[in-house]
């Protein structure tokens, strides 16, 4: 079972919008998880993968995969609280100075998160710039002065977020039906 779940008893569900296609600005997938006090967003996973759905009205069906303690936190949200865009977070990196959206931040927080929820271990180079980034992105809309003050580069940026996305990426289960009789 879920066990980063075992012990939450009071939190709040939220979806997770998910993009991926350059050429839209709406969700490719989703992903249903839990918010508590702890200020930690877990997703809701099965047998160790996080569990993505493509329609957002699968979240109350994605929902009965979780234990009952999160069930009970329930019912499932209908619309997303946040989207988070690889492609414009890259994007960002590679061509822009200034995040007036908090996407760079909202990105690595939730991927962070997620990884935890995942038992990955992310690599203490890319652990320490994304913390050090996240902390200044947290005060400061303009990160361009970031680069020019710690010891990373851009580059080395975009490889971190790259490696947030390949774990990811590489841990997650598409919810259908047949997982849903699977998991019962």
């Amino acid at each position: 079972m879920q066990e980063q779940h075992n012990n939450i008893t009071n939190g709040f569900l939220s979806i997770i919008g998910i993009g991926v296609d350059p050429n839209s600005t709406e969700p490719d997938f989703y992903v249903l998880a839990v918010d508590d006090d702890s200020a930690i967003t877990r997703p809701i996973t099965h047998e160790g993968y996080i569990v993505i759905f493509t329609k957002i009205g699968e979240a109350p069906l994605v929902l009965l995969l979780a234990p009952p303690n999160i069930i009970e936190l329930g019912p499932a949200p209908n619309e997303e609280i946040l989207l988070i865009d690889a492609i414009q977070v890259l994007y960002l990196l590679e061509a822009q100075d200034v995040d007036d959206k908090a996407v760079l931040l909202n990105f690595i927080n939730v991927t962070m998160d997620f990884i935890e929820a995942i038992h990955y271990t992310i690599p203490i180079e890319y652990q320490k710039i994304l913390i050090d980034f996240a902390n200044h992105l947290t005060i400061e809309k303009e990160f361009a002065s970031f680069f020019a003050t710690h010891d990373v580069n851009r580059e080395k940026m975009k490889n971190a977020i790259t490696w947030l996305i390949g774990a990811i990426a590489s841990n997650v289960t598409v919810f259908d039906e047949k997982l849903l009789a699977v998991a019962q």
